[in-house]
């Protein structure tokens, strides 16, 4: 999370919290049950419109270990990190995306959210809206929602608690 504030102008990051257990290339994708940690959850980082490239690399959890990817190219999404990177069907995921802070005024929508209380003091912007990952889990929204309608949010709750323990870093 730190390296991808360091590196804001030039990369946003798509994140995915799995569902349900999946099926991935790389071995099983497990399903973290809602009340515990998010050690499942997956951040990937994806060049912004014009950046060129970034020093920064991805890694990510297999049933055998870690496996290091580069950032998605301009334009890519959650769907290319399923379906081009951890090989696993998309509909065991939701998901949302971590990026800078939005502007005054923007950060009031529902859809979006600042934080700025993660252990490490970074403030980050989460957009809870993935229009085709979303839909199955949400009662056909895109969005995550912010009520308890579907669970949405102790799902946001979730994931924040997995963005705080990817801040911290160590054990």
């Amino acid at each position: 999370v730190a390296a991808i504030h360091a590196e804001q102008e030039v990369v946003a990051c798509p994140a995915l919290q799995p569902i349900a257990a999946a099926e991935a290339e790389q071995g099983v994708v497990p399903a973290v049950a809602q009340g515990t940690d998010a050690a499942s959850l997956f951040l990937f980082p994806t060049l912004k419109l014009g950046a060129k490239s970034t020093d920064i690399t991805a890694v990510f959890p297999t049933s055998t270990g870690t496996r290091q990817a580069s950032p998605l190219p301009t334009g890519h999404s959650e769907e290319a990190f399923l379906g081009g990177v951890l090989v696993v069907p998309r509909s065991s995921f939701i998901g949302f995306t971590v990026d800078e802070p939005f502007s005054e005024g923007r950060e009031r929508m529902t859809t979006l959210f600042t934080n700025g209380k993660l252990p490490d003091a970074t403030r980050i912007g989460i957009n809870w809206t993935v229009s085709n990952l979303n839909r199955p889990w949400f009662a056909g929204s895109s969005v995550i929602p912010h009520s308890d309608t579907c669970n949405g949010s102790a799902w946001r709750k979730l994931i924040i608690e997995g963005l705080k323990h990817a801040s911290a870093g160590g054990c």
